[in-house]
């Protein structure tokens, strides 16, 4: 059997991430949907698993829905990630970066701020080179 946790988000609102947890993980683990986190909206969630020694882990699912124009990452970009939590930043965020990208798409406008946040905050891109994700 699984949960779902959804994201902070009012009833006429579109949902672009969502987390199932196997209710099984709740016998060693506590899961914590933060709902009222700084940075959770319907395209982005902030998801905590605790294990019974309190190891934390948060992940970060993130849907970023791109503007007609600019980015829609700002407040992604203005959040410190506390560096004594392990973090994970999943998701789809439609942005083409040398990092992550196949050779030949031109990097999107905002990719530069993009990896410069996620360097500044300590995270390293996990995706294999040259594999599409």
């Amino acid at each position: 059997m699984w949960d779902i946790h959804l994201p902070k988000h009012k009833d006429a609102d579109t949902c672009k991430v969502t987390a199932y947890t196997k209710k099984i993980l709740l016998q060693s683990h506590a899961v914590i949907n933060h709902v009222n986190h700084d940075l959770a909206n319907p395209n982005t969630m902030v998801l905590d698993v605790l294990d019974k020694n309190d190891t934390q882990l948060r992940i970060l699912n993130i849907y970023h829905k791109v503007p007609k124009s600019g980015h829609g990452l700002r407040q992604l970009l203005r959040h410190n990630l506390d560096e004594l939590v392990l973090t994970i930043l999943a998701g789809d965020l439609n942005t083409h970066s040398p990092r992550w990208s196949l050779p030949g798409h031109a990097p999107s406008p905002w990719a530069g701020m993009l990896t410069d946040w996620m360097d500044d905050q300590g995270l390293a891109c996990a995706n294999p080179q040259d594999i599409p994700t």
